[in-house]
C-alpha cells in the first residue's frame, strides 16, 4: 500500500520535471511540504488527489501530451499564486494551504478545462435541499418559470418558509422547471448517475443518499430535499472532475470556508469520477461536472420531493477518508 510519503515524492518528481525556474521549483517544494506536514486532513487529501491526477494523466495521455502539460502548468500556476498571494482572513491568521488553494482555483476556474471529456448521459440528477433549489436555482430562472412563484423574485427570500410549506402540501407544484443555468460556489456543478441511487430515492433513504454522495457534513441542512433530474437532451459539455474542479474551501464573508472534506478525485477507469462515502461503509457513486455558465438553450428539468432529513447522519472519520484516497492513488495506473 502506498504511503503519504510515497505520494509526496511522486508528485514532487513529476511537477519538477522540466522546470528550470528556481523560484517556481522552490514554491512547488514548499507548498507540497506544507500539505504533507499539515495537521489538516484536507491538506493531506489534496496532496493525494494531485498524485491521482498525475498518475491518471500519464497513463491515459502520457507525459508529453498537451493534456498532461496543461494540467501541470495550471497546477503550478495555482501553487505559485498560493505562495505569492496567500489568503488572509480576519477570523484567523492560520489559513490551511488547502483553503488557500481552493480560493485561488475558484478565482481562476475559467482558465482550466478538465482533461477528460464525457459523452451525454441520459440518467443524471442532482440532490439538493428544497431551500437551496429555491434560492439558487428557481431564483435565477424566474423568467423561464413565471407561474411557479406568482409574486416574483422578492417573495422567495421574504417568504421562503411559507413557499416551502406550499410546495410540500401541493399548493405550489414544481413538477418541471425550465432552466437556463445551474449555479455553484466553485464554478463547477456536480451531478450523479441517478440509476446508482434509484433504490434509495424510491425508498426516501436520505441519510444513505447523503452518505454515498459524500456531502459537506459541516453544514448539513436538516430540511426538505429534492431530486433534480436532468433532461435526456441535456447536451452541455460534461467532464470527469479532477483536483482543479473540487471544492477545497476559500473565504466567505472574510471567514474560512472549509470546502468539501469528502471530495477525492478518481483514477482512470472511465469518464466518470467517484464520490467518497462519508461513513466509509456505503458504496461510492459515479459523478460528473459541467460549468455553471449559461446553457446553450433552455432545458426542462424534473423535480421530485424526497422528504425531510431528520434521521441519524453517519459519522465521518478522517483516517477512513485518507485511506480511501491512498487506495485510489495506489490503484491508479
Amino acid at each position: 500500500m502506498s504511503t503519504l510519503n510515497d505520494v509526496l515524492n511522486f508528485v514532487k518528481s513529476k511537477l519538477s520535471n522540466g522546470i528550470s525556474n528556481v523560484d517556481s521549483l522552490a514554491n512547488i517544494d514548499s507548498f507540497l511540504d506544507l500539505l504533507f506536514h499539515s495537521s489538516t486532513n484536507n491538506c493531506k487529501k489534496l496532496l493525494i488527489c494531485i498524485g491521482i491526477d498525475l498518475k491518471t494523466l500519464s497513463s491515459r495521455f502520457n507525459e508529453t501530451s498537451n493534456e498532461y502539460k496543461e494540467y501541470c502548468n495550471e497546477l503550478i500556476r495555482i501553487i505559485n499564486l498560493c505562495v505569492k498571494e496567500p489568503l488572509t482572513l480576519r477570523s484567523t491568521s492560520d489559513v490551511p494551504p488547502s483553503t488557500n488553494f481552493g480560493f485561488h482555483i475558484k478565482e481562476n476556474y475559467l482558465y482550466f478545462t478538465p482533461f477528460i471529456n464525457a459523452d451525454r448521459f441520459e440518467n443524471s440528477a442532482r440532490i439538493l435541499p428544497l431551500r437551496g433549489l429555491l434560492n439558487y436555482v428557481i431564483k435565477k430562472n424566474l423568467d423561464q418559470n413565471p407561474d411557479i412563484i406568482p409574486e416574483g423574485l422578492p417573495s422567495i427570500g421574504e417568504k421562503i418558509d411559507q413557499i416551502i410549506g406550499q410546495i410540500i402540501d401541493g399548493t405550489i407544484n414544481l413538477g418541471k422547471l425550465n432552466l437556463t443555468n445551474l449555479t455553484s460556489g466553485t464554478g463547477w456543478v456536480f451531478f450523479t448517475d441517478k440509476e446508482e441511487i434509484q433504490n434509495e430515492i424510491d425508498e426516501k433513504k436520505l441519510p444513505i443518499i447523503i452518505d454515498r454522495l459524500g456531502w459537506y457534513m459541516d453544514n448539513i441542512d436538516f430540511d426538505e430535499y429534492v431530486v433534480l433530474e436532468y433532461p435526456d437532451d441535456f447536451s452541455e459539455k460534461m467532464f470527469k472532475p479532477c483536483t482543479l474542479n473540487g471544492d477545497w474551501g476559500g473565504e466567505k464573508n472574510m471567514d474560512v470556508y472549509p470546502g468539501n472534506g469528502f471530495f477525492i478525485t478518481h483514477y482512470n477507469v472511465d469518464t466518470w469520477g467517484r464520490t467518497c462515502s462519508v461513513s466509509g461503509y456505503c458504496s461510492e457513486v459515479r459523478e460528473r461536472i459541467h460549468t455553471n455558465n449559461n446553457f446553450l438553450k433552455v432545458y426542462q428539468f424534473k423535480v421530485d420531493l424526497l422528504g425531510k432529513l431528520s434521521s441519524h447522519i453517519y459519522c465521518c472519520v478522517d483516517e477512513t477518508i485518507l485511506e480511501n484516497a491512498l487506495n485510489r492513488f495506489h490503484n491508479a495506473n
